[in-house]
């Protein structure tokens, strides 16, 4: 039945998904990882903003410069714990969007060369 609807009728579907439920589908099948990953199509980029606006509940900038739509929602959305040693406190993490990472500061300063 879901390899049979047409894309119009997923886009729409899509639109309405929070980003980690996208992340979820893109990994259902190759079609849904073929419409949701593409980071030169507008319409993928379109349904991961929308999907952005309506569910971060504080306002947000647009993704930095050469950075998609989902990499950019993984970022906010979906990461919750450092990248590097799976630290869970909020409060000992930051995002460096300099170098696309969610890490605390520890494994910061372990990875950084001054």
């Amino acid at each position: 039945m879901a390899s049979t609807l047409p894309f119009e009728i997923l886009i729409e579907i899509f639109s309405y998904l929070h980003p980690k439920d996208l992340y979820s589908l893109s990994l259902v099948c190759k079609r849904y990882r073929t419409l949701l990953w593409s980071k030169i199509s507008t319409t993928t980029q379109d349904i991961w903003r929308t999907s952005r606006i309506r569910y971060i509940l504080h306002p947000t900038f647009d993704p930095p410069e050469k950075m998609s739509e989902q990499q950019y929602n993984y970022l906010l959305m979906v990461v919750n714990s450092c990248q590097f040693c799976g630290e869970c406190c909020r409060y000992k993490l930051a995002m460096h969007w300099e170098f696309r990472i969610f890490c605390c500061h520890d494994c910061l300063l372990q990875r950084c060369i001054r």
